[in-house]
């Protein structure tokens, strides 16, 4: 029995020592990290399925994708197949590989739990169709961890569902009792990189109204009578420990937020009126 200093000056913390920590921390997940890098984004072009950059964690492992690896699959018949991520901890290897099935499976992945014993994990990257003249890549194969405790679209869609399920019963109560105070949500805006066009005509003559919207896990909050004021305002936000600054602006029936990344996005806004 003895006591190991890790993280102390001139002490050797290995590999491993490092991957169970890094397990812990990535919520236990093996996956491609989310919002880091250009998440190793997959795309095809004759027969090249190639990556853009990004990292990926195995079982505490890291491993970092370069923007343009590529591996090449033969269209030589009809089969569905993985781009696989391959780490072998006994020979201490990292590598890309295509690894194939039938025409209507996928192949089965070697996944040793690294953390047990050494041996072979395999990561899909992408999945991909296959034919003799076509090559179509699924990405629904692919887990991402997410740190910043984001949700999937499925999960919010559903939450959604259920806020605006609560809010319409909330309106009509309100309704039924007094002239209360209602909430409307504006949708489904178009997008021009980091700038989002919300068409804010139905509240736009409201007597008093508050916008609210939200921003990588922040909550803002406007009044339109501010807004038909002022022609810009700005806000600040911070993300994943980096503060961005943001613009609101009205013009005419159209609201504009412009974030400070192209890779932040509001997707609704909560007007009370």
């Amino acid at each position: 029995m003895a006591i190991r200093k890790l993280t102390f000056d001139d002490s050797l913390n290995t590999a491993k020592d490092d991957a169970f920590f890094n397990w812990y921390l990535t919520n236990k997940t093996n996956g491609i990290f989310a919002d880091l890098g250009d998440e190793c984004e997959a795309t095809s072009s004759n027969g090249k399925i190639t990556f853009k950059d990004g990292f990926v964690s195995i079982y505490g492992r890291r491993i970092y994708i370069e923007n343009g690896t590529s591996i090449s699959v033969s269209l030589d018949s009809t089969k569905k197949g993985y781009v696989v991520l391959k780490l072998d901890t006994v020979n201490n290897e990292a590598t890309l590989l295509a690894k194939e099935g039938t025409s209507s499976n996928y192949p089965s992945l070697t996944q040793t739990n690294l953390l047990e014993s050494d041996g072979t994990f395999e990561f899909p990257m992408v999945g991909y169709s296959k034919t003799t003249t076509s090559l179509a890549l699924d990405k629904s194969v692919i887990t991402f961890i997410n740190l910043n405790k984001t949700i999937s679209d499925n999960v919010y869609n559903t939450l959604i569902l259920r806020i605006n399920s609560e809010v319409s019963k909330l309106n009509d109560t309100i309704e039924g009792k007094q002239h209360g105070m209602k909430c409307e949500i504006i949708q489904y805006p178009s997008q021009d990189r980091e700038t989002f066009k919300f068409n804010i005509s139905s509240i736009i003559n409201k007597d008093a109204c508050l916008i609210t919207f939200a921003c990588c896990n922040n909550i803002f909050a406007v009044s339109l009578n501010l807004l038909k004021g002022t022609t810009n305002i700005t806000f600040s936000y911070k993300y994943l420990g980096t503060d961005y600054q943001g613009y609101l602006e009205r013009s005419g029936n159209d609201l504009y937020i412009e974030l400070g990344s192209s890779l932040h996005s509001v997707k609704k806004l909560f007007c009370y009126y």
